[in-house]
């Protein structure tokens, strides 16, 4: 298998991130050139590789939910390994170490709750919540009354609200 991927590798058909890890390379025809794979699938492959979990914080999962029009410098996941900085196609992935309880098991309340916690108490206006409501699918609602004990007190009524 190591053989077939560094010879595809040579090819130009796939690119070698680093030891065991490789992506399909995609052609931007605004850049004109081949363009490294999300940063976001790249730590994901990352951490399925090593057997971690991984979710965004903070700025990151707030931008990812358009709550935020704030583009982060660098991408912020939280893990339950170890904490290190990956440099991916310019982006600088940094995975945080966090005890496991405090990492979601869900789809969408994990990042929900950390982009709502980094808004903080006065952040989140009644359009955010308004915006939240109408577009979450009821699954993101359900895992978010699931997932309410692992919000903070302050945020707890505006979850509630929300799924509601």
């Amino acid at each position: 298998m190591d053989q077939a991927l560094s010879r595809l590798a040579r090819q130009g058909r796939v690119q070698r991130l680093k030891a065991g890890i490789y992506y399909f390379p995609t052609h931007s025809r605004l850049l004109k050139r081949d363009v490294a794979a999300a940063p976001e699938k790249v730590a994901a492959a990352i951490a399925r590789k090593n057997g971690w979990t991984v979710e965004a914080s903070g700025a990151t999962a707030a931008n990812q939910l358009g709550l935020s029009t704030q583009v982060p410098a660098r991408i912020v996941l939280r893990t339950d390994g170890p904490s290190r900085t990956i440099d991916v196609g310019g982006w600088k992935i940094e995975l945080r170490h966090t005890v496991p309880r405090f990492l979601g098991r869900g789809r969408h309340s994990p990042r929900l709750l950390q982009g709502l916690r980094w808004m903080g108490p006065n952040g989140i206006t009644p359009e955010t919540i308004r915006h939240l409501k109408s577009s979450l699918p009821a699954a993101a609602k359900a895992e978010l009354m699931r997932d309410l004990t692992k919000a903070p007190l302050w945020l707890q009524p505006k979850l509630r609200e929300i799924a509601g």
